[in-house]
């Protein structure tokens, strides 16, 4: 080939990149070359919850055991849906499910369920229904779907219930690439001494990852970090919170001080954001991410 049409090629190449990103909804800084593209109509991504306080913790939460699937014509998939009842109940649970292989007359061959739909819940318990998605031939697209779960309580309470699942007829290239988990650190940059102060951190699950538990732990420092919340049930679209405090003893040096936070349980791709607001990727190769904290003391 001549040099033009190599430069043709490469043009060509990287319009369709830039394009993949943009329709997949993603920013380019997490693109790849080969994005699952997902006609309007079809998918829409969950809006991410903030909770106001520490009701995340005391209200129910549940979401589907996976959050992607990949099917086959004329097989059955199936999936738990987890339901924490948390500090709510006695009270009755109900699921619906939605989405277009429930209400789409192209997909009126399939057979999609829940098990139980309906139950009664008591205080601190979990609660597990299977979820099973048959398909057939004829009515199979090219294309993802979103499976959708409506979360009823008896009494109308607040919930962090309700949840969807995407189900692929085939496997999307770049998952991870564009589906990155996010770990926003708040402590400090500087403290006095003698000062006690509680800080934030959020950990904010992408869909790629899956429910699942995020473990915290934090490294000896003369700073006295403790976590609360240091085990938490994290799903896609919700910013999960805990809290560090820390204490710089009065009779402590002045000086830079660093800390260890460990998380266990994080999607391979886990990018970090500190209170000044600069982010950066932890380490592809650790199975249990390291997170160092430095803070002045003066």
């Amino acid at each position: 080939m001549t040099k033009k049409r190599y430069l043709v090629m490469g043009m060509i190449l990287l319009a369709g990149i830039i394009v993949s990103g943009i329709f997949a909804g993603f920013p380019f800084e997490h693109s790849v070359s080969n994005l699952y593209i997902i006609p309007a109509g079809h998918l829409t991504s969950p809006e991410l919850t903030h909770p106001d306080s520490m009701d995340l913790y005391s209200a129910p939460l549940g979401a589907f055991r996976n959050s992607w699937a990949v099917l086959t014509p004329n097989t059955t998939y199936e999936t738990d849906y987890v339901f924490y009842s948390n500090a709510w109940g006695p009270g009755e649970v109900n699921y619906t499910l939605s989405g277009p292989v429930i209400s789409d007359p192209g997909y009126k061959n399939w057979n999609v369920s829940i098990s139980p739909s309906t139950f009664v819940a008591e205080p601190g318990n979990q609660y597990i229904s299977r979820v099973s998605v048959k398909t057939d031939s004829p009515s199979f697209g090219d294309y993802g779907l979103f499976l959708n779960i409506n979360v009823t309580l008896s009494d109308n309470s607040t919930h962090f219930g309700n949840d969807s699942i995407i189900l692929f007829p085939g496997m999307p290239p770049g998952l991870y690439s564009v589906g990155q988990d996010f770990l926003w650190v708040t402590t400090p940059v500087s403290m006095k001494k003698g000062e006690t102060r509680n800080y934030s951190i959020f950990y904010e699950r992408r869909r790629w990852a899956g429910f699942g538990d995020i473990v915290y732990s934090v490294s000896q420092s003369p700073l006295n970090p403790i976590i609360t919340l240091s085990t938490i049930h994290v799903k896609q679209g919700i910013r999960s919170p805990s809290v560090i405090s820390l204490t710089a003893p009065s009779s402590i040096p002045s000086g830079n001080y660093t800390f260890n936070i460990s998380v266990k349980g994080a999607s391979p791709w886990l990018t970090v954001r500190d209170e000044t607001g600069q982010s950066y990727y932890a380490p592809l190769d650790q199975p249990q991410k390291i997170i160092p904290i430095d803070v002045s003391v003066g």
